[in-house]
């Protein structure tokens, strides 16, 4: 039996692969099965990967400010258990460093749709001298979506 709170779906980016060296925004629309994974994240991999979800955020680092500025944009085929089951998706980041978690910033619901748009902006303050070890971590969850 799942929970409201299990994920659907978790994706996983770590800093070094994305360039932070400048104020420029970086797009980035992933799709589950293209996700790299880090043993050192204490989260664990979904048993089952389903290739069809995808999430849509907007990532940029500001330097001056010491801000990881991110703005969850949509996510889409999400797929509840049943298919006459209507979905009510959120969705949780973490920031973390190394194993230690920094930050966690929860989205709103949004009701009876299996294609979200999220449209919601969170800024991370960044107090750690190398950002590029940081993870980000993001999972889509709602009540009639199985764990993914």
């Amino acid at each position: 039996m799942h929970k409201e709170q299990d994920p659907i779906n978790i994706l996983l980016f770590t800093m070094q692969q994305t360039h932070l060296d400048h104020d420029k925004p970086v797009y980035m629309s992933r799709k589950s099965s293209t996700v790299s994974w880090s043993q050192e994240t204490e989260l664990a991999k979904p048993k089952n990967v389903d290739t069809t979800a995808e999430i849509l955020l907007t990532i940029s680092f500001m330097k001056k400010q010491q801000t990881l500025k991110v703005v969850l944009n949509s996510a889409k085929n999400l797929l509840p258990k049943k298919s006459d089951t209507s979905v009510d998706p959120f969705a949780t980041l973490w920031l973390v460093h190394g194993k230690v978690l920094l930050d966690r910033c929860v989205t709103r619901s949004k009701y009876k749709t299996k294609n979200p748009i999220f449209n919601e902006t969170f800024n991370f303050s960044i107090e750690v001298d190398e950002p590029e070890n940081l993870q980000l971590v993001i999972a889509v969850g709602g009540s009639s979506l199985p764990l993914l």
